[in-house]
């Protein structure tokens, strides 16, 4: 399934995984569009580690990726998401940006490529070389109308 979002020039792809009972389900974030009309854009990017090592790139997320982030124009917040399986730990980042030109001022002229720092590297054991790029249309955690 694609959506054509004319605002990104392209369509979205919206993957699809397997949760633990087995069911396939497709992954969507949602977001109501900014007062100015343009659409929020969700980047998200996935790693594994071990459970000290998920702490440890908690760490390293708090204390330098965000600071990082929320000195660049158009950056509109971040999630780090945890979940423990089996001995490791799935990691899942999505931050917000307000435009593709935001997104690439931290990610450079590729914007599908992962930023991951040596500092991160060293803590997981696995991590997505690539990102994913969603627009959020419906938002109700910032939304307080």
């Amino acid at each position: 399934m694609a959506l054509t979002d004319t605002n990104l020039g392209g369509e979205l792809s919206l993957p699809f995984y397997e949760d633990k009972m087995g069911y396939r389900r497709q992954a969507v974030i949602l977001r109501k569009h900014l007062d100015q009309g343009a659409p929020m854009i969700a980047r998200v990017w996935r790693a594994t580690a071990t459970p000290d090592g998920a702490d440890a790139y908690r760490e390293h997320f708090t204390g330098s990726v965000l600071p990082a982030l929320r000195s660049l124009n158009g950056h509109r917040g971040a999630y780090l998401l945890r979940q423990d399986a089996e001995g490791q730990v799935e990691l899942e980042v999505i931050t917000l940006w307000e435009s593709f030109e935001a997104i690439h001022a931290f990610a450079g002229a590729d914007a599908t490529s992962a930023v991951v720092e040596p500092e991160a590297q060293a803590v997981l054991l696995n991590f997505d070389k690539t990102v994913s790029h969603r627009t959020v249309v419906v938002d109700t955690v910032t939304d307080q109308t």
